[in-house]
């Protein structure tokens, strides 16, 4: 759309290290927004603040991990535990049968 109007492409060069921000990050963000309530702190509920605590934490996705093979095949293999209940709520309780509690 932009090459038709005349605008040239940009040269754009991604580290194969560099992070990368998922669906997850929104979610997390915009839960913890809701548990703080009067006392939120006023996020974009953008994923920045979880996305960040991932990279620091060293447990993040990177670029090289899109293309690793074995990673495709074990999806959510770098999601830890926590995240995943935190998400996925009725996949937690499917898979330990409890009645809700975590």
């Amino acid at each position: 759309m932009l090459l038709d109007g005349g605008v040239s492409a940009p040269k754009l060069i991604v580290s194969d290290r560099a992070h990368v921000l998922m669906p997850y990050h929104v979610l997390l963000d915009t839960y913890e927004e809701d548990r703080l309530a009067g006392k939120a702190y006023g996020s974009t509920k953008s994923g920045i603040a979880p996305f960040y605590a991932d990279k620091v934490s060293k447990i993040g996705i990177q670029v090289n991990e899109l293309f690793d093979d074995d990673a495709a095949r074990t999806p959510g293999k770098s999601l830890p535990a926590e995240k995943k209940c935190a998400v996925c709520p009725s996949l937690s309780q499917r898979s330990s049968g409890s009645s809700g509690t975590v």
